[in-house]
Formats: C-alpha cells, structure tokens, sequence
C-alpha cells in the first residue's frame, strides 16, 4: 500500500527565513523513516530473554511512534491548530530523550558498567514503563517498581549532555530541557497556553478569541529548532543503539523487510 507523506503548505510556513529554514529541514528529514521501517518482529528459535530482544522491540516501537508524530507535526501547523503542534513537537523531543536513554544504557553495558541483568531490567523498563497498575494484568508492588517509567527530566538530562558534548561542547547546557520547559509553557492551559487564539487588551478591560485562529509565527519560532534538532538527534541515537549491538556480536530478532535495521540519512 503507497501512501503519500506530509508536507508543509507554502501557506503555513512563516515569513521569517530561519524558522522556515528549520521547519523545512524537518521536513525533509521525515522521509527516511522510511527506510528504516520494519513491519514485523519475530524472536529466533530459543532467542534468550535479554536485552537485545526486549530492547528490538522497543526500539521498533519507538520508531513507528516518532513516525507518526513527525507526520502530526506538519499536519497540525498545516491545520493552523498551535496546541496539536506545540503537544506533537513536545512528544518527539520526549522520544528523542528516551532513545537517548537506551543508548547510554548500552553504551555502559558494553564498557561493563553494567551488567547484562541490568541492560536487561533497563529494557525491560522501557519497554513495559507505566505509571497505572492497568486492570486485567494487576502487578505486585515489586513489579510496579521494576515497570516504573522513567521520569522525563532524568532522560531530557541524558540527552542535553548527548547534544552539549556533540555540537557545543559544555557551554550550552540543558538545551533540550529548555526547550521542553517553554515547550510546556504553550502545552498547558495557563500563561502562554491559554493565550493561543485570543486577544488580550488589559487596559480595555478587552478580550477577544479567533473563531479560525491559526498559528502565529511566535509559535513556529518556538518549535522550529526543537523540531528539527530532536528529530536530527533521534535519527543518530536510534543507529547508535543498533550499532552497539551489532558491533558487539548480538543476535537480533529477525525483521521484515530482512535488511540492515539503521537509518540512512543521506
């Protein structure tokens, strides 16, 4: 089945030529989660229950995720709809985050930082996180501790100290969890979130709400390099984290289609 994917209207995209700029890259990088689309997984006869299964899994899973946000993205700056947008930016950067995470796991394991239980229950938390003892499949208290999802801000550190040592050294600190922070801002509905589509004249004691309200070019500069920076970023991390296995001589379940699992971004 052929599919046609997202692009920007001309329409959407602001006047300011960095922000397009930015914008448009995204664009072009989202096409190449296409050569790295798996469309079934299946554990080798007597796989054993490690990391390298657990984590194949999640790392799919975490691809056809990205995949389908990075599409939100355009479709909701070109539906002019700036929280569907802002939310959408804000998960790929989480994604991002979280890829990071399993990288730097692999990468300790490999250096014997940790042992292969613990790549293992790392893995495994990923893969099974939840914050909600879900009905139908009640977890001990022990359970729900080994499933606990990460917190966020734990993995947005991992990835700034990925970003800071690769592009800026440790000048720049934290751009991503800065990024994430203002992010927030127009994710919730207070301060500059509950402001979108309206017009405020304190003085006037006057305010008015767009009934099509679009998104205003602040907004888009908002997103634009954590947009493009994240999904750039991801692309990286997530061959990283098949590297170090491969490399390391671990059997990997077999895919469909049976090709190299790494993205080329060429």
């Amino acid at each position: 089945m052929s599919f046609s994917l997202p692009e920007f209207l001309p329409s959407a995209l602001p006047s300011d030529d960095e922000t397009r700029e930015m914008l448009t890259h995204f664009q072009a990088l989202i096409s190449f989660y296409e050569n790295g689309f798996k469309t079934s997984l299946r554990f080798r006869p007597k796989m054993k229950a490690e990391f390298p299964a657990i984590l194949s899994t999640w790392l799919l899973s975490a691809l056809q995720r990205s995949r389908i946000v990075a599409w939100g993205v355009i479709q909701s700056v070109n539906a002019g709809n700036a929280v569907i947008a802002v939310l959408a930016v804000r998960a790929l950067l989480e994604n991002a985050a979280y890829v990071c995470y399993a990288r730097d796991g692999l990468q300790r394991t490999y250096a014997q930082k940790l042992s292969r239980m613990e790549m293992t229950m790392l893995a495994f938390r990923l893969r099974f996180s939840q914050r909600h003892n879900e009905k139908g499949c009640e977890l001990t208290a022990d359970e729900m501790e080994r499933v606990k999802a990460v917190n966020i801000l734990t993995v947005l550190g991992h990835l700034d100290r990925y970003f800071s040592n690769k592009f800026h050294g440790e000048t720049r600190a934290n751009v991503f969890t800065n990024w994430y922070g203002r992010l927030c801002e127009f994710s919730h509905p207070n301060g500059l979130g509950i402001e979108i589509g309206t017009e405020q004249r304190v003085a006037d004691n006057y305010f008015s709400y767009e009934r099509e309200p679009g998104i205003c070019e602040e907004v888009l500069g908002v997103i634009a390099a954590p947009v493009f920076t994240a999904q750039y970023s991801l692309f990286e991390l997530y061959n990283e984290c098949w590297s170090l296995m491969i490399e390391n001589g671990e059997q990997l379940p077999a895919m469909v289609p049976d090709s190299d699992p790494r993205i080329v971004v060429d």
